[in-house]
């Protein structure tokens, strides 16, 4: 699904309109599994409405973006949802918090997510959607949106992790995939491990990375 078809169907405004980028990217710390998300990338090649939540500066949706453009399929649309504000951690630790940076108290990362979107040139793919995972999670239901992946690396804490897959789960299509990050992180396996036994599923893992797959 294109992002201009999918803009007209949702009457949203297109968050790149009129949108000036940085002059450069911002660097980020962020490993890429890239055997195993590249795996699961392969598993649906002409993907329409794909979604990750928990987007940060945009390193993650710009390596799955370029996965499908650099092999000739560009009528997708990539949801991303983030509130931008940082997390717990980006909050409570000092390291974390000193890389937080704030206008009036009020962080200002939303802006460069979009400018190193812009810049990698995929603003035609991505449409941000600032909301928490919950929030984002009844809007895309309510509006019957069903995706053929989403990927998951947003709060890392046990219950919110639990949430998010009991919300996001519904909203994978048939032979989709539900997918994240740092699987060894102990609350992230944790609740992965309650919810695929709650739901009779098996877990495709690597060391740092999860697939659940909807037969």
């Amino acid at each position: 699904m294109k992002k201009e078809d999918l803009l007209k169907q949702l009457q949203w405004e297109d968050p790149f309109a009129g949108f000036t980028p940085h002059s450069a990217p911002e660097s980020w710390s962020w490993h890429y599994d890239e055997a195993f998300l590249q795996s699961v990338y392969a598993r649906v090649p002409r993907p329409q409405l794909i979604a990750e939540v928990g987007s940060w500066l945009g390193r993650s949706a710009i390596e799955a973006a370029n996965y499908y453009t650099r092999r000739g399929w560009q009528d997708f649309t990539l949801i991303c949802i983030d509130t931008w504000l940082g997390s717990a951690e980006h909050w409570l630790q000092p390291g974390l918090a000193r890389n937080l940076p704030r206008i009036n108290g009020y962080p200002v990362y939303y802006e460069q997510f979009l400018s190193n979107l812009a810049l990698a040139g995929l603003s035609e793919q991505i449409l941000p959607l600032p909301q928490t995972s919950l929030n984002a999670s009844r809007i895309l239901f309510s509006l019957a949106l069903s995706f053929d992946w989403v990927y998951l690396d947003a709060s890392h804490d046990q219950m919110d992790v639990l949430m998010d897959l009991s919300m996001y789960w519904p909203l994978v299509k048939p032979g989709g995939a539900l997918f994240g990050d740092d699987v060894h992180w102990r609350g992230v396996r944790a609740a992965l491990d309650d919810f695929c036994k709650l739901h009779g599923l098996i877990p495709e893992t690597s060391e740092k990375s999860w697939a659940i797959w909807k037969r």
